[in-house]
Formats: structure tokens, sequence, C-alpha cells
């Protein structure tokens, strides 16, 4: 392997793990990224960050319904019928 192809695939590996950190911070698993619907990820986002930021603000019921949402989006048949 030459120097040019060694720089460019650690690059890709450190870009990588820099876009998995970022999802995750987001509340959005990495592995499930490319195949769940963009307004999926958009209101797993939204969750995540209102559970994170403002739990205070929110009712108990508020609050139990985005827990069930986000606990059904790390499930895989759960996520499928949200996309449906």
């Amino acid at each position: 392997m030459d120097e040019l192809t060694y720089t460019i695939q650690t690059r890709a590996r450190k870009d990588e793990n820099q876009t998995s950190t970022w999802l995750k911070q987001q509340g959005i698993s990495p592995e499930h990224f490319a195949q769940t619907k963009i307004y999926l990820l958009q209101a797993q986002k939204v969750a995540t960050n209102l559970l994170k930021n403002h739990a205070k603000l929110l009712e108990q019921n508020q609050a139990h319904t985005l827990n069930n949402y986000l606990r059904a989006m790390t499930n895989t048949k759960k996520r499928n019928k949200l996309m449906n």
C-alpha cells in the first residue's frame, strides 16, 4: 500500500468515527442510519434533545411517549412498523 492510499484510508476511518460520535450525541444509531427514513431520524433527534435538555418542562405522559418512541427506534421490527 502506498502512502497516498494509507492517508486516504486513515482519513476515512477518522471521518467515520467522528460521524458516528456525532450521530450518537444526537440520539441516532449509526448502524441504522442508512436504513431509516429521514423523518424518523429527525423525530428521534428532537425526542432525544427534548428529554435531555427540557425534561422538566414535559408532563409525565409526554416524557413517557417520547421514551416509548426512542425505545421503538432501537427495535428493528418496531422501527420498520413506524416506517410503513
